[in-house]
């Protein structure tokens, strides 16, 4: 649940989210549409806890999140740009999440294995990140995403570098 939030950047220009006030149902899909520089990437990130409310309060189960931080939140921000570890492969990107909650070798690569069958580039798990294309390296972030079955999983235009054809299936 979103409380009257909002979102006022040091130095002016005016508020990025004014008075926001929504109530997400658990299980539930939902968009948040608006021209450029709306305030909906912002929006996301308050509820990531990667930026702080100017006013209002963020709610989990009734609970307010304000005072925790990002990682103890359960949330996942995948951005539009495919954020990935160049030093590592695709199949070390995807289970890194795990690794750092301690979940084992044996079961972190079958889940890894199975993301990447989901979303269609199991054939790459061991392509460095740099090697990959747009769509594909779009497909990596997107599984590191999912594999962590978040509590919150936050979208911004995840889907954006894809072509039609597999924008539709990665929706899916």
């Amino acid at each position: 649940t979103l409380s009257n939030l909002c979102l006022t950047f040091p130095g002016g220009g005016g508020p990025a989210v004014q008075d926001l006030s929504l109530t997400l149902e658990p299980g539930s899909l939902t968009a948040v549409l608006g021209p450029s520089g709306s305030g909906k990437t912002s929006i996301l990130k308050m509820i990531a806890g990667l930026e702080t409310p100017s006013a209002g309060d963020i709610r989990f189960d009734g609970t307010s999140v304000l005072s925790q931080k990002p990682e103890a939140r359960d949330t996942v921000l995948m951005f539009q740009a495919p954020l990935l570890f160049p030093h590592l492969n695709v199949a070390e990107n995807v289970g890194f999440g795990l690794k750092m909650r301690g979940v084992g070798r044996k079961e972190r690569d079958a889940a890894v294995a199975a993301i990447l069958e989901r979303v269609q580039i199991l054939d790459l798990a061991e392509r460095p990140a740099t090697a990959l294309s747009g769509g594909q390296a779009q497909r990596a972030a997107l599984a590191r995403a999912l594999v962590l079955r978040p509590r919150v999983l936050l979208l911004d235009e995840p889907l954006s570098s894809l072509d039609a054809h597999l924008r539709d299936e990665m929706r899916g």
